[in-house]
């Protein structure tokens, strides 16, 4: 690809990674008070949606059984994907058929502080395997003759894997957030002198007893250049079946 068409797919790659880096600001400020998860197991569920240029979407859903386990300085979150549903729309079935045989083995456990907010965790490696699988997919891609929007969709998908191949950072105060509806916009420069806005919309439920995540939901809206991307996540918490 040259000219417009590779400068489309410069921007949707970036759209679909810069939001994951500006939305630390829109935290919630810790819960006081102790955290006391149920040992029993649960179910969490994952379902990521991003929003592509002609209305349609790329919907992931992951759900993993999890428990906690009570140590010294705080808790641990074990954990162990159950079910793994991808919709996507044609032109997209690589980058599908890929997410759904994802592992997600670097995933678990989990460390949480006594307040129960999520420790950071360092970004791993991405394994061999992981690595041919995003090639062979964008080499599909380019093969596929798609037209630049659909193209760009793509790339900008495998842009995403390439840089953040396991996971995007979830929120700090997941599994006890402070429940009500908040929103945050930020101005970025990024490379080339693109200047953009990023919006984080973020709205929490928590058990009215324990405080342990309900439901959480966060949505980033990245225009760059008036190039608009939307990713949705949404969390819930429930005892596990």
């Amino acid at each position: 690809m040259s000219g417009p068409t590779s400068r489309m797919v410069w921007i949707a790659g970036a759209a679909a990674i810069v939001p994951m880096a500006a939305i630390s600001a829109a935290q919630a400020p810790a819960m006081t008070g102790a955290f006391n998860p149920p040992a029993a197991p649960l179910l969490l569920t994952r379902t990521l949606r991003h929003q592509l240029h002609d209305g349609q979407a790329v919907v992931t859903r992951r759900a993993y059984r999890v428990q906690f386990v009570a140590e010294r300085d705080g808790f641990r979150l074990d954990g162990t994907l159950a079910e793994v549903t991808v919709e996507a729309p044609p032109g997209l079935e690589a980058l599908a058929a890929l997410e759904r045989k994802r592992p997600d083995v670097a995933l678990f456990p989990m460390q949480l502080d006594a307040g129960g907010r999520l420790k950071a965790a360092p970004e791993p490696a991405s394994s061999l395997v992981q690595r041919r699988a995003i090639g062979v997919a964008a080499d599909h891609i380019t093969r596929m003759n798609l037209a630049p929007d659909d193209a760009a969709e793509a790339q900008g998908f495998v842009s995403q894997l390439q840089t953040r191949p396991y996971r995007t950072a979830w929120p700090r105060d997941l599994f006890r957030p402070a429940p009500g509806d908040r929103r945050e916009q930020r101005a970025i420069t990024i490379a080339d002198g693109l200047q953009g806005q990023v919006t984080t919309e973020i709205a929490a439920r928590a058990d009215a007893a324990s405080g342990l995540l309900a439901a959480f939901s966060r949505k980033v809206t990245t225009d760059l250049g008036g190039n608009t991307r939307v990713v949705v996540e949404e969390w819930t918490l429930a005892p596990a079946p």
